[in-house]
């Protein structure tokens, strides 16, 4: 097993080659980048659509819940449906 006390001069002795001081820094630019960048926003697109349509159909359910709970509801509901067999099939 390494010493503790070797570990930590060979760690202090590299760290300051470890250092991005000095680091330059490049962009990097290609089609392939620019075409994945496109579809990742057409991608975030997507989902925020699917997200509003989902919050969407969450309070649509709400309140089909609570009028499918209302007895008059329910009853001129099931009376229309009767009426209009036929219509539905």
């Amino acid at each position: 097993m390494a010493n503790p006390d070797d570990l930590k001069k060979l760690y202090l002795r590299t760290l300051s080659l470890l250092s991005i001081d000095n680091a330059k820094v490049r962009d990097v630019d290609s089609d392939e980048l620019k075409t994945m960048g496109a579809d990742s926003k057409r991608k975030d697109e997507r989902i925020e659509a699917l997200e509003k349509r989902q919050e969407d159909y969450d309070k649509q359910q709400v309140f089909i819940d609570k009028l499918s709970q209302e007895k008059d509801f329910r009853e001129r509901y099931l009376d229309f449906i009767e009426k209009n067999q036929k219509n539905i099939s």
